[in-house]
């Protein structure tokens, strides 16, 4: 009997192997596929494409951070901002909230260390979002690119805005997705005009040039 029982088990290790992998398989498959369009490709981007690419563009303040399972029984992180200012977008309520995949489960304790970006109660931003996948995710474009967080200059006083990406960067005149160029390059003089107008990232000098990039990518 202890043979035959040997026997089963090792003939049926393969199989269970592969019913492993693939549902493996299956649940990252899910995962990509719960991701807004274009979330999951990282690449640097200019000014110009996070307008382009987001769905709204707001500035705000966080409010509330929290997580858990979502309808899909997937491990989530729910974020929501007071809405100061809309950008782009239509937005008639005074605060947005948005899910993103990763985050902890706080009645089991299991947690997902997916979450793409994470925010703070009390941080201040201007937020580029994408629109809401068919499985209700958002997040940031670009991830941590699409966070422009509000801060003080140390010696004017002055509102700035910072994305940590360098100006070279997030000023160039050509797109980063060569798919773009031509579009960009139909309205390249008042897109570069746009965008030089905020070199300084000065708050109010920047969501200026922000409105004014999203109106011409609209037309």
């Amino acid at each position: 009997m202890n043979t035959r029982i040997r026997v089963f088990v090792v003939f049926d290790l393969p199989k269970l192997f592969r019913m492993v992998l693939i549902a493996s398989f299956s649940l990252v498959v899910f995962l990509l596929s719960s991701l807004p369009a274009h979330a999951n490709r990282v690449m640097s981007m200019t000014l110009a494409e996070l307008v382009d690419k987001a769905g709204q563009i707001i500035q705000g303040q966080v409010v509330d951070v929290s997580s858990g399972r979502d309808e899909h029984n997937l491990i989530c992180t729910w974020t929501t901002v007071r809405i100061d200012d809309v950008l782009k977008g239509n937005i008639a309520t005074e605060t947005i909230t948005f899910k993103q995949i990763g985050g902890k489960d706080e009645e089991t304790g299991t947690i997902n260390t997916m979450l793409p970006t994470k925010f703070t109660i009390g941080q201040e931003v201007v937020l580029f979002l994408y629109g809401k996948s068919k499985w209700g995710f958002s997040a940031p474009v670009g991830y941590q690119q699409g966070v422009f967080n509000l801060y003080k200059d140390m010696q004017t006083g002055e509102s700035k805005v910072s994305n940590g990406m360098s100006k070279q960067v997030l000023f160039q005149e050509t797109p980063f997705q060569k798919s773009r160029k031509a579009k960009y390059d139909s309205q390249k003089s008042s897109i570069q005009s746009a965008m030089k107008n905020c070199e300084t990232l000065h708050l109010d000098e920047f969501k200026n040039s922000v409105r004014q990039l999203a109106a011409l990518f609209s037309k």
